[in-house]
């Protein structure tokens, strides 16, 4: 049994609309990551279930006269339904399903025409699924000061809202308001350092406490090794940043580390009031260093352990990130309709590489955990002599990894460390 606070989504179908000829995802388990090239349909996926989120988008027809030289807009229907099918009761059809875990499903349906350019999908029985949309755009602004805060700390859920409200309305083109998310964070992280540590005439709130302590323990997850991030300071009116190199304020930090705050500070708001929901994220990637994009997504699954995550990205670290994910390609086929296919990198590496290389043009994409599987397979030969019993248990090993593509490579090294044994090392 499934209660309603801990519902998710189990399977996502669309079939005959728009780009899509039949593609099916399956959500079951906790990393979801969608990919393919520009215009498959990725984000169109995510869309459909930032919808429980109240990401609410829309989409364009295509103008098409009808027979009266009207301008209708079809929808992106493959088949369209006969015309005696095309009744009062008959303005919808169905081109998709979404199921949850609680064994519900419902139905995804589109006008069979639309009267005006944009167009909405409906989503029949739709579920009660917890979650947060982060869409592919990073918030953009200039230095501003912390002039005031709060005489009250507001809760983890309203300073979510007000954050997202100023992101989606910079998202949807709008100007936004006067006060810019980085801000608002900003005030909400010296809000909560002044009340929750309190002082001799302040008595501590024990939410701002929690989430200035909580919020650093979620950046010693997400921040790189490199920057050995320490602490967050508040040295009013500005936000400081401890490292073992220096500090520096908030507002100076790279468009990467900006990306990651945003990121970590959003999910961890949405923690506050519940542990376990699902986050969709457009294009984690956006802004990364390819350093930070490798680590991303582990570093989001150790520090939020009950999040399920579903993303939409073009990087071949983000999509080779876990051995546990599924992981969806979006291709055309000969039609020239989108498909999906599911890759297998925990038992096939070699198979999902050569797919996943085909799909986003990609020279190589073994993935951080496959290669030091590899080295630490190589590395019990290394001492070995090279004979054909060593050298076909080694085959046989990396063909039980899924990484027999690599033997020539394994075998190059370990030829190469029986003659440095024996000779000393070649210059090269």
């Amino acid at each position: 049994m499934h209660s309603e606070k801990d519902l998710k989504f189990s399977r996502l179908t669309l079939s005959d609309w728009r780009q899509f000829g039949f593609v099916e995802i399956d959500l079951s388990r906790r990393l979801t990551i969608l990919t393919g090239a520009n215009g498959s349909g990725k984000t169109t996926l995510l869309n459909l279930l930032g919808r429980h989120f109240n990401w609410e988008s829309t989409f364009l027809g295509l103008p098409v006269p009808d027979k009266r030289g009207r301008n209708m807009f079809s929808v992106g229907l493959r088949h369209q339904p006969p015309e005696s099918d095309k009744g009062i009761t008959h303005t919808t059809v169905t081109v998709g399903e979404l199921g949850y875990t609680n064994g519900q499903i419902s139905q995804i349906r589109v006008p069979i025409k639309a009267g005006a350019i944009t167009y909405n999908v409906n989503i029949f029985n739709q579920q009660v699924v917890q979650g947060l949309y982060l869409a592919s755009h990073r918030s953009a602004s200039n230095y501003q000061q912390v002039n005031s805060i709060p005489s009250n700390f507001s809760t983890g859920e309203q300073i979510l809202n007000q954050f997202v409200a100023e992101m989606r309305q910079r998202y949807s083109g709008g100007a936004g308001r006067s006060k810019s998310a980085q801000l608002l964070m900003k005030e909400a992280l010296l809000a909560a350092a002044i009340y929750g540590e309190g002082s001799a005439s302040v008595y501590p709130n024990h939410d701002a406490r929690r989430i200035w302590r909580g919020f650093q323990e979620v950046l010693r997850s997400l921040m790189p090794e490199t920057l050995r991030f320490e602490r967050l300071v508040a040295r009013p009116p500005e936000i400081v940043i401890e490292t073992a190199s220096g500090s520096f304020p908030l507002d100076s930090i790279s468009g990467g580390m900006s990306a990651l705050f945003e990121i970590g500070w959003q999910i961890f708001l949405r923690s506050q009031n519940r542990d376990a929901f699902t986050v969709c994220i457009d294009e984690p990637e956006n802004h990364l260093h390819p350093s930070l994009q490798r680590t991303l997504v582990p570093s989001l699954l150790r520090a939020f352990p009950r999040v399920n995550f579903v993303l939409a990205t073009h990087s071949p670290f983000v999509v080779t990130a876990s051995a546990t994910a599924n992981v969806h390609v979006l291709s055309y086929d000969e039609d020239s309709r989108v498909f999906a296919e599911q890759l297998d990198f925990s038992s096939k590496a070699a198979t999902a590489e050569t797919t996943l290389r085909e799909a986003l043009g990609m020279t190589s994409t073994l993935p951080l955990w496959a290669e030091n599987r590899f080295d630490e397979i190589i590395d019990r030969y290394l001492h070995q002599p090279p004979d054909s019993e060593h050298l076909l248990r080694l085959r046989n090993e990396l063909r039980a990894s899924g990484l027999d593509v690599g033997l020539p490579e394994a075998i190059e090294r370990i030829a190469r460390n029986a003659v440095d044994d024996e000779i000393g090392p070649i210059e090269r």
